[in-house]
């Protein structure tokens, strides 16, 4: 009896099966290789548990479908071909073929598996997220690094506990993929404000409402734009507060969260910049509307309006992009610029404004107008490690502010924490938002914090005593600001 040429015996059959065995081979030798000498490039992970496996089963599904192609083409030509494959387990060539066979698909799986599992842990990462797309998300992936939360996974507050959000965040993965492949995207990228996870299933995990009860104090540094740079100090008591469920109330900031009262709210814009009603529900379920101009007749769209959550304040607590100005005050404040170089602070915050095309031109120009400003022929009044120092600090803090190849500056997206440089705080807290019986949300200093606590000059560095005070302007504008708010100023673009 003539033996029957296995079905596997075809071009399209050994190039799948063979291609699979080799990649298989490849990918075991990566496995060890990274088991044994981890590196932290991203790419080695990406090819040995995204590619490798993909390559694989690739492999397989071409191999088999020159089995499959085989066997119709028999069934056609031969009526007498059997319709499933006799297994005589007498015969030891079959015997040995069942467990070349077995071998094979018990160490591929294995290998897939651990490929597969891998592969999770990977997207999970932080390299993942920020450096496989780095020419994008270099910006964001540079703020994070130097952000407080530098140590927490992006995947902790971006996606979160639970398969819903993951099967989210990795169709949406797929669709920036897509767009970063074909060169689609839009530059600067756009904040997913409107897809972020409810701050309660985030951010909430580590940061416990009821446990920020009280104040907290900040140290503030200013420092003007005279010769001296003279500083400014500012030890300022932040009013947290929190909640107590024992009691079921709240107070302070925090107060925005509590069970007890709902804030809702209607942004005009998408970077919600302005907002003219604002809904407060009390613990007795009395409602409250603050209402300004622009919102349409009939009230807002009801699908536009938005429960009030850490999120609507604490909006950028990752990915932070400090202004000139508040950059030199600490690095003046930290000593890393010397305020011996005649009017640093001002010469400082000017060459971080200026725009430039590109990171390499932004350099060059920074380093040639610190020389240029502070001659080495003045060195009786510096010293040439202070112009050094300065180059150096200004240059390392525009990296981290200005990314102009991705069109990415500290004035592209704006801070909702605090109210100095973007409106923040008061973008409810003003007399703009009016109830029905003339009241306002309060914009009062007090409301928020205590200046306990303001030094100026020699001042600055020395004790003091805890007292409330009224804000006294640096610089010696005394009461000119009073009836303002810090935007009017320190605006995005302004010279204050």
């Amino acid at each position: 009896m003539k033996r029957r040429t296995p079905l596997y015996r075809n071009l399209l059959s050994y190039i799948g099966f063979t291609g699979a065995a080799l990649v298989l081979v490849c990918g075991i030798i990566l496995i060890i290789a990274d088991a044994v000498m981890p590196d932290t490039n991203p790419y080695n992970a990406l090819v040995t548990y995204l590619f490798i496996p993909m390559f694989i089963t690739a492999g397989l599904a071409f191999g088999l479908l020159g089995v499959f192609r085989e066997w119709r083409r028999r069934k056609r030509g031969d009526s007498r071909e059997a319709h499933l494959p006799v297994i005589d387990f007498n015969q030891a060539n079959t015997r040995r073929r069942l467990l070349w066979v077995s071998v094979s698909l018990a160490v591929f799986f294995s290998v897939s598996v651990i490929g597969m599992y891998r592969a999770f842990v990977f997207t999970e990462s932080v390299a993942f997220c920020g450096t496989i797309c780095h020419e994008i998300m270099d910006p964001e992936f540079t703020a994070y690094q130097y952000s407080p939360h530098a140590r927490v996974a992006c995947v902790e507050c971006h996606i979160g506990e639970g398969a819903d959000w993951y099967v989210r965040s990795k169709l949406s993965g797929l669709r920036q993929v897509y767009r970063t492949l074909l060169n689609s995207y839009e530059l600067p990228i756009e904040v997913p404000i409107r897809n972020l996870r409810p701050a309660r299933e985030t951010c909430e995990q580590c940061h416990w409402p009821e446990q920020f009860v009280g104040s907290t104090e900040r140290v503030q540094w200013h420092f003007w734009r005279d010769e001296a740079s003279t500083p400014a100090r500012y030890n300022i008591w932040m009013k947290v507060g929190g909640i107590r469920r024992e009691a079921q109330t709240a107070h302070g900031i925090h107060w925005h969260i509590s069970p007890w009262h709902t804030v809702r709210y209607w942004a005009r814009d998408d970077q919600r910049l302005v907002i003219p009603w604002v809904e407060v529900t009390g613990p007795d379920g009395e409602i409250q509307i603050y209402q300004g101009d622009g919102v349409p007749e009939g009230g807002p769209p009801p699908g536009e309006i938005r429960t009030m959550d850490c999120i609507d304040c604490h909006n950028r607590p990752s990915h932070i992009y400090r202004p000139p100005d508040e950059t030199v005050n600490l690095a003046l404040a930290g000593n890393r610029l010397s305020r011996e170089l005649p009017y640093i602070k001002k010469v400082a915050v000017a060459l971080l404004k200026m725009d430039f095309e590109t990171t390499t031109a932004a350099v060059t120009a920074i380093a040639d107008g610190i020389r240029e400003k502070y001659p080495l022929s003045d060195t009786a009044l510096y010293t040439v490690q202070d112009i050094r120092q300065a180059i150096t600090t200004l240059t390392d803090e525009y990296r981290l502010t200005h990314f102009p190849e991705q069109k990415v500056s500290w004035q592209t997206y704006p801070n909702h924490i605090g109210h100095r440089t973007w409106p923040g705080c008061f973008r409810c807290h003003n007399e703009a938002l009016a109830a029905t019986d003339g009241s306002h949300i309060s914009a009062e200093c007090s409301q928020c914090h205590d200046f306990v606590f303001q030094g100026q000059g020699a001042e600055a560095y020395g004790p003091f005593t805890y007292q409330s005070r009224s804000f006294q302007h640096p610089g010696g504008m005394e009461d000119v600001w009073e009836g303002m708010l810090c935007t009017d100023c320190h605006t995005p673009g302004a010279e204050l």
